[in-house]
C-alpha cells in the first residue's frame, strides 16, 4: 500500500505564513513582544510545516522503504534487516516494520488519520514475530512494543476521530504486544534478573550471547512491561522488567549512591567504574520516574485502588529522589553533567564532556518542577545547537570543541523534547522560537530528496558528502513529534496537548500513554517526598552487596579504560622489503597519509612505543565473520615477516590482518584471525571503518565471548581505522575496500607495508606504557602539562578566583612544575 499524502487547502496562505515566520526569525524576531495573535499565527504556520516534514519523511519511508524497518534517504531504499550492515547498532532492526509502528502515534498526534488507520491495517496484516531474527531486548521494548501499546490505547480510547466506515479494531495490537512481550522475556532468565541485551525472536537467548549490557538498556524497560501486564492481565511481564530495574539500583554505590555504566547479567558485576548521566545510563533515572508516575501513582489509571502497597507504595519514586540527589551531588558541573568514578563520585572525574543524548535533563528537570535547573541546562545545550546548527553527538568541554567521535548530528530528538515541556511548564515564548529554529536547521541541513538525512559534522560549511544514508524512526516518532506539539500548543494559545485535553505521559521513545487530568502533581509526589532508603533495600532483592560488585569483572584482559587513541599510522614505502612500492605508477617519490586508530577494549593493549612496519594482507572472507578461507596466505605472509626480520634485520616488522567492519561484532573478527592460524607473528589486526560510519571511529568493545573463542584471542592487539585509510590503500595498489572479489590464494601483489607509530595516554596525561621512545617522552610531558593547564581552568571555571582555587593552582603547579622548568 502506497502511503497516499495529505492534500492541503490553502497552500499558498500556509507557504506566506511560514516564510513570514521564517523571515521574522531570520531577522531576530523577539517573540516575547509578539501579541497572542502574533504567537497564533506562527505556531500555527510551523505546526503545518511540520506536518509537510513529516508527510516527506514518512512518505518517503513507505514508497522507498516500506516493509523494511527503516529508511536509507540517500540511496531511497530501505534498511535490509538481514544485512546487518553497520555491525551491532542494526540489533534495532528485526524485519518488523520498525518505522511503521514507531510512527503509529506521530501519525494519529500530527492528523494524519488516514495514513494512521492505514497504517494500522498494514501492520494487522503483515507484521509477524514469528522470526529467527536476533534484536535488541531495549530498542524493541521502547520502538515496537510501545509503539504497538501507545497505538492501543488511541485506538480502545477512540481518540483518534474519523474513522473509516465499517472499519474496526478488535485489540489486534494489544495481541502482537503480547506475542512480542512474550518472545523477550527469555532474556530476563538471568541468576540476577537482569536480562541480556538481545534475544532470538524465534530462539531465546543464543548460547554465545554476550553476557554484558548497560544500564539503561536493563532499566529502561518497565514502562512498556509494565503497561502490557495491566492492559493484558499477564504479571509476570511487570515482574521480570521491575526486578530487572530494581536489581540495578540495589547495585548502586554504597557511598556515592551512583549506578555504573555496564554490568554482567549473569554475575552482577560493574565492568567500568566510570559512570555518568548520559549515553549507557540516561533513560534509567527517566524510568525510575516515569514508570513510578504509571505504575504507582493513584492517580494513574493502570493503578487499582485495592493494589497492594507494601512498605513503600511509592518505591521507584523515591529511588529516583535518591538517585536524583547522587546525581546533583556527584555529576553537576555547571550546567552540565560529567562521567566520573562511581566508587568516588566527584573527587575523581574521569571525563569532561557532555552527548547529545543527555539533552533531555533539562525537560526531567522541568517535569518535577526544578525550572531553575531546567532552564539553566537547556540554555546550555541550546547554546551547542546554536554554535553548530545541530547537536552534536558529543562535545569537549575543556577543549571547547566537538569531541573526536562526536561530530555528527543523528537527528536525535532530546532537546526538541527539553523544549517542548519547558513551554509546557512555563509558556514562555523563547521556547517557540527555540524550537522554530531547531526545525528550520533540520529542514535546511538536513532534508534530501527521499527524506531527512543524518549529518557526518555539524561543523562543516557546505552540505556536499556531509550527508549520513540514515534516517532513525525516532526521528518521526520523537523529533517531528516534539515539535509538532510546541506549534500546536503556541497555535492553541495553551500549554496543553491537545488530545483530548489530558496530560501524557511520555515513554523514551516519544509514545504517548495518557494519564488522567488530575494526576498528582511530580513536585507532591516525588521532591517533597523524604527518600526512604531503608524501605528500598528491604524491597529489592537481597543477598547482594553494593561493594561487591563496584569494581572491575574478573578474569578480563588488563586495559586502559579511559584512554586518548593516537595510533598514527603513516604509509612508509619501502622498496628493500622487497615487497611492491604502494604508489601510484609514474610516481617519483612516496606518499605518506595519515589516520587517526582507536583502540580495542579486549586483548592486548597497543604499546605506547609501538613504531613497528607493519605488512598488511587481506582477511578472506574481508568481514571476517566465520573461519578464514586464505589461513595458508596468512602463513605464507608470517614467513615472508620472518624471511625479513632474521635474514635481512629489518626489526621490528610486524603483521597485521585488515578486515572489514559489519555483520558480527569485532571480537568475532579477531578471533578469526586468531584461530585462522598458530603463527605468533599473526596478532595485530586493523579494522576498517565502513563507508557509512566514514571516520567515525569507536573503541570496540569485548561482546563477552571473548573467552570461549580460545587462548589466543587474549594476545590479539587490534584496532579500529577510518575508511579514508580503506580509501588510501585503494588509490595506491592495495585493493581492500568493500565489495572486492574474494582471493582464495595470496599475491605479492596484495601486499603492502605501513608504518605504525602509537602514541596512547590515560586522560589524566600519564603514560599507559611501560617503555618509552624519547619522543613518547617529550609528548608525554606536553601532554601532562596540558591535561594540568586544563583543569585549573575546570577549576576556575566552577570555583572562580576564590582562595579554594588560588589554594588548588597552586597544588597544581607545585606537582606539575607548571612555572617554567622542564622536569615533571
Amino acid at each position: 500500500m502506497v502511503f497516499r499524502r495529505v492534500p492541503w487547502r490553502g497552500a499558498a496562505t500556509l507557504a506566506a505564513l511560514v516564510l513570514a515566520c521564517a523571515t521574522r526569525l531570520g531577522l531576530g524576531l523577539d517573540l516575547e513582544e509578539a501579541t497572542h495573535d502574533d504567537l497564533g499565527s506562527i505556531g500555527f504556520a510551523l505546526r503545518e510545516q511540520t506536518g509537510r516534514m513529516l508527510d516527506h519523511a514518512f512518505g518517503n519511508y513507505m514508497d522507498h522503504a516500506y516493509p523494511w524497518d527503516e529508511l536509507k534517504p540517500l540511496s531511497c531504499s530501505g534498511r535490509r534487516w538481514d544485512r546487518r550492515e553497520r555491525g551491532t547498532i542494526d540489533d534495532t532492526l528485526g524485519g518488523f516494520s520498525l518505522t511503521l509502528i514507531d510512527a503509529l502515534d506521530s501519525l494519529a498526534v500530527m492528523g494524519r488519520y488516514e495514513a494512521f488507520y492505514d497504517s494500522v491495517d498494514l501492520v494487522r496484516r503483515d507484521v509477524s514475530f514469528d522470526r529467527d531474527v536476533t534484536v535488541s531486548v531495549f530498542e524493541t521494548t521502547i520502538r515496537v512494543l510501545g509503539g504497538l501499546l501507545s497505538a492501543h490505547l488511541l485506538l480502545e480510547n477512540g481518540t483518534v476521530p474519523q474513522a473509516p466506515q465499517d472499519w474496526a479494531y478488535k485489540g489486534e495490537l494489544l495481541d502482537l504486544a503480547v506475542d512480542l512481550g512474550e518472545r523477550l522475556l527469555p532474556a530476563f532468565e538471568t541468576a540476577t534478573g537482569i536480562p541480556y541485551h538481545r534475544v532470538n525472536l524465534l530462539r531465546g537467548v543464543e548460547p554465545r550471547e554476550t553476557t554484558f549490557t548497560c544500564t539503561a538498556a536493563a532499566g529502561t524497560l518497565l514502562m512498556e512491561f509494565g503497561l502490557l501486564s495491566r492492559l493484558s492481565a499477564r504479571p509476570e511481564f511487570e515482574a521480570k522488567a521491575r526486578r530487572a530495574m530494581l536489581a540495578l539500583w540495589n547495585r548502586k554505590h554504597p557511598d556515592t549512591g551512583l549506578v555504573g555504566n555496564t554490568i554482567c547479567v549473569r554475575t552482577g558485576k560493574w565492568q567500568h567504574a566510570k559512570t555518568g548521566s548520559g549515553p549507557g545510563v540516561d533513560s534509567f533515572f527517566e524510568y525510575l520516574l516515569k514508570a513510578g508516575i504509571l505504575l504507582e501513582d493513584p492517580a494513574s489509571p493502570f493503578v487499582s485502588e485495592s493494589e497492594p502497597k507494601g512498605e513503600s507504595p511509592r518505591l521507584l519514586q523515591n529511588a529516583f529522589a535518591e538517585a536524583l540527589e547522587s546525581v546533583e551531588e556527584h555529576l553537576a558541573f555547571g550546567p552540565w553533567h560529567i562521567e566520573v568514578d562511581m566508587n568516588v563520585g566527584k573527587t575523581q572525574p574521569m571525563r569532561f564532556g557532555v552527548s547529545a543524548l543527555q539533552a533531555f535533563w533539562p525537560g526531567l528537570f522541568a517535569s518535577i518542577d526544578r525550572l531553575e535547573s531546567a532552564e539553566e541546562s537547556f540554555d546550555a545545550f541550546y547554546g551547542l545547537w546554536r554554535a553548530h546548527g545541530a547537536m552534536p553527538e558529543d562535545f569537549d568541554l575543556l577543549a571547547r570543541r566537538t569531541s573526536q567521535y562526536g561530530h555528527g548530528y543523528y537527528l536525535r530528538p532530546e532537546l526538541a523534547e527539553s523544549t517542548m515541556i519547558l513551554f509546557q511548564k512555563t509558556g514562555q515564548r523563547k521556547y517557540v522560537e527555540a524550537a522554530a529554529r531547531i526545525l528550520n536547521d533540520i529542514e535546511t541541513r538536513c532534508r534530501v530528496p527521499c527524506g531527512y538525512s543524518s549529518l557526518r559534522d555539524v561543523s562543516a560549511k557546505t552540505a556536499a558528502g556531509n550527508h549520513e544514508d540514515r534516517m532513525d524512526s525516532y526521528f518521526i516518532a520523537e523529533t517531528l513529534k516534539y515539535l509538532y506539539i510546541v506549534f500546536d500548543m503556541a497555535a492553541r494559545n495553551s500549554t496543553r496537548v491537545s488530545m483530548l485535553g489530558e496530560a501524557p505521559l511520555f515513554t523514551t521513545e516519544g509514545h504517548l500513554l495518557f494519564l488522567k487530568q488530575n494526576s498528582t502533581g511530580l513536585a507532591e509526589s516525588i521532591v517533597d517526598a523524604a527518600p526512604t532508603k531503608a524501605a528500598v533495600d528491604r524491597t529489592v532483592e537481597t543477598g547482594v552487596s553494593n561493594a561487591a560488585h563496584a569494581g572491575r569483572p574478573e578474569n578480563l584482559p588488563p586495559r586502559a579504560d579511559v584512554v586518548t587513541a593516537r595510533a598514527r599510522v603513516q604509509a612508509v614505502m619501502t622498496p628493500h622489503l622487497h615487497v611492491p612500492v604502494v604508489v601510484p605508477q609514474g610516481s617519483s617519490e612516496a606518499r605518506t597519509a595519515a589516520f587517526m586508530f582507536s583502540p580495542a577494549s579486549f586483548g592486548r593493549s597497543v604499546p605506547l612505543d609501538l613504531d613497528e612496519h607493519m605488512v598488511l594482507v587481506k582477511a578472506n572472507p574481508l568481514d571476517a565473520c566465520g573461519p578464514l578461507r586464505n589461513a595458508q596466505a596468512l602463513e605464507d605472509a608470517a614467513k615472508l615477516v620472518s624471511h625479513l626480520r632474521v635474514v635481512r634485520g629489518h626489526h621490528p616488522l610486524g603483521l597485521a590482518v585488515v578486515v572489514s567492519r559489519g555483520s558480527c561484532s569485532f571480537v568475532e573478527k579477531v578471533a578469526a584471525v586468531a584461530n585462522a592460524t598458530s603463527s605468533p607473528l599473526i596478532n595485530f589486526v586493523v579494522v576498517l571503518n565502513s563507508p557509512e560510519y566514514g571516520d567515525e571511529l569507536h573503541t570496540m568493545s569485548d561482546d563477552g565471548s571473548a573467552r570461549m573463542q580460545g587462548p589466543r584471542l587474549a594476545q590479539m592487539r587490534s584496532v579500529m581505522a577510518p575508511y579514508a585509510l580503506a580509501q588510501y590503500l585503494q588509490k595506491v595498489g592495495f585493493p581492500v575496500a568493500k565489495r572486492l572479489p574474494e582471493v582464495d590464494s595470496f599475491h605479492q601483489s596484495h601486499y603492502a607495508v605501513l608504518r605504525m607509530q602509537g602514541d596512547t595516554f590515560d586522560a589524566h596525561g600519564g603514560s599507559s606504557g611501560t617503555m618509552q621512545s624519547s619522543r613518547a617522552r617529550r609528548k608525554t610531558k606536553t601532554m601532562k602539562r596540558a591535561a594540568a593547564g586544563g583543569l585549573r581552568d575546570v577549576w576556575r571555571i566552577a570555583l572562580g578566583d576564590s582562595s579554594l582555587f588560588q589554594g588548588i593552582a597552586q597544588l597544581f603547579d607545585h606537582v606539575f612544575k607548571l612555572d617554567g622548568r622542564d622536569e615533571l
